[in-house]
């Protein structure tokens, strides 16, 4: 995975997605088209992932982790999408993509 970005932009979260899916030795597919501008809003976002990761292989499921916590869950996490905020000019984040965790 050393070609990819170390952040994916929103548009391209689903081939984050995929992407760390194959990495993890998953089965996946290319991956779904990239997000469309429309995919900024929360729910838009959330359906998108979820049909980027059936494409993938894989099951989607949004953690929220409180600081004490985040080691523990990214440790156990993989493959997985990390939504960080950004200071994208419409307000969008962007993600880590998470092969494995440990």
């Amino acid at each position: 995975m050393n070609d990819a970005p170390a952040r994916w932009p929103l548009r391209r979260a689903p081939e984050a997605l995929a992407l760390a899916a194959r990495h993890a030795g998953w089965a996946s597919s290319e991956g779904p088209p990239p997000l469309e501008p429309a995919g900024a809003w929360p729910a838009a976002r959330e359906r998108a992932l979820e049909i980027a990761a059936a494409s993938a292989g894989v099951e989607l499921e949004a953690l929220q982790a409180a600081a004490g916590a985040l080691e523990r869950v990214l440790a156990a996490a993989g493959p997985a999408l990390v939504e960080i905020p950004d200071d994208a000019p419409d307000g969008s984040p962007s993600y880590l993509a998470l092969v494995r965790g440990g």
